[in-house]
């Protein structure tokens, strides 16, 4: 497998045991979660200013508030913490597969790490 810089790949060779390979399985899952978490954060602050603009009575707050969702929605895309999060699953499902012949990570539990 491939090595990056996010954490997002298993780089374990094909002498791993077993054991290292479920720590590596461990691993993927917590990176998972991390960047299920970040994705989670700024969608949660976009829609509190979204909620934000529709108080606002004052023109150029409702402007600020506006650019700021702009800016958020630019950071939510440029980061695509939820791709990541999904490539560190799938990471983490091939690992299972091979070290149990299964994976209890399908798409129902994607989000239940």
């Amino acid at each position: 497998m491939m090595n990056d810089k996010m954490g997002l790949f298993s780089t374990l060779g094909p002498d791993a045991t077993k054991q290292t390979k479920r720590n590596e399985i461990e691993r993927l899952r917590a990176v998972a979660r991390h960047y299920l978490n970040e994705h989670n954060a700024l969608v949660n602050q976009f829609w509190a200013l979204d909620m934000l603009s529709t108080d606002a009575m004052d023109e150029t707050a409702k402007a600020q508030i506006e650019l700021n969702k702009d800016q958020l929605t630019k950071r939510i895309t440029d980061h695509a913490y939820d791709k990541m999060h999904h490539q560190a699953i799938e990471s983490a499902k091939t690992l299972e597969m091979d070290v149990f012949g299964h994976s209890e990570l399908n798409n129902a539990s994607f989000y239940a790490l």
